[in-house]
């Protein structure tokens, strides 16, 4: 398969074109034919799948007189996508471009593509050589840096970004995985002694995130959202339910800036309370807690709108949600 906007089943390998293949089993196979010393490559605005040349050509060798590629944006794929500074004789690569235009591999003339590093300071996750950035700003003349290729098809390998096909997102973003194993490794650094918190949206699993670790997650989990934690919250608050409308699993935040008894309760439309989430003691902090659907007794609700109540000392509020079955 080839990549114009979509992907297409072909017939023929042609040199500069990138391509999926998929085998049944590991192994070789030889490509035959005359060296290709240099080529230029016709690019379409946006993605373009393509192949190199016979020998190695460095990202910053590429010849761009019209100024159309995006630094950064060269991907290989292996277990994941990976972002790569070669372009390996036998490869296909993943390269985004401002408009249409031509490349040149291979020759000595021409505007180079310009080099870019991989920042230092930013909040980092990453599966399977994929890496995430998060929670420092981004000038908005380097977004296209961190925008990531199609989806791989199906099966092919594990697959991470945030929504919209982005590896960069800011204080809160979710996060999309598409994986064929059981279990992913998930490592991430956290800087300057921020907190940070993943929810697993469809198991209900929330992972605080600091300093830095590996997490270990379902690969049957699909949808993740993160949010930066305040350090110390100045004031009570409740957060709109995450996500909502919701079917299983939804999301509860709030904050809480002194010791105090809290109460979260769950009410239906008739005022009738459906279910007592927390009633206990809180110290600082702010917290997530989750409801699947159903009442004290672990019995599902039918679907329809939910009140949702937060109590703590000298304060109270109280938000609507959906389920949608």
């Amino acid at each position: 398969f080839s990549f114009e906007d979509s992907y297409v089943q072909e017939g023929v390998l042609n040199p500069g074109t990138g391509y999926w293949l998929r085998f049944e089993e590991s192994g070789e196979t030889n490509i035959t034919g005359s060296a290709i010393n240099s080529l230029t490559i016709q690019m379409q605005d946006d993605w373009n799948l393509i192949s190199g040349i016979s020998t190695p050509v460095q990202f910053t060798d590429i010849v761009d007189p019209e100024g159309i590629v995006i630094p950064g944006t060269l991907f290989g794929f292996g277990e994941s996508y990976e972002q790569e500074s070669v372009l390996e004789p036998g490869k296909a690569y993943w390269l985004r471009t401002t408009d249409s235009g031509e490349i040149h591999l291979g020759s000595n003339r021409g505007t180079r593509v310009a080099e870019v590093h991989n920042p230092d300071n930013m909040n980092s996750i990453t599966v399977r050589g994929m890496t995430l950035y998060f929670g420092v700003e981004v000038d908005e003349t380097e977004k296209l840096q961190y925008s990531l290729p199609p989806k791989p098809p199906t099966g092919a390998f594990d697959d991470i970004r945030f929504e919209g096909d982005w590896k960069y997102t800011g204080e809160s973003g979710t996060m999309e995985l598409m994986a064929n194993s059981d279990y992913v490794n998930l490592e991430y650094v956290i800087h300057d002694d921020e907190n940070w918190e993943l929810i697993d949206s469809k198991n209900g699993f929330i992972h605080n995130l600091t300093g830095s670790g590996t997490l270990i997650i379902p690969g049957g989990s699909t949808e993740f959202y993160l949010t930066k934690l305040p350090s110390l919250p100045s004031q009570f608050s409740l957060s709109q339910n995450y996500p909502n409308p919701f079917n299983p699993v939804t999301f509860i935040t709030y904050t809480v800036p002194e010791l105090s008894y809290i109460n979260v309760f769950i009410y239906n439309l008739a005022g009738q309370e459906i279910n007592e989430l927390v009633s206990e003691i809180k110290t600082p902090g702010q917290y997530s807690i989750s409801w699947d659907g159903t009442d004290n007794l672990g019995n599902p609700v039918a679907s329809g709108v939910y009140f949702y109540t937060f109590q703590g000392n000298r304060f109270s509020d109280m938000k609507k949600m959906i389920l949608m079955k």
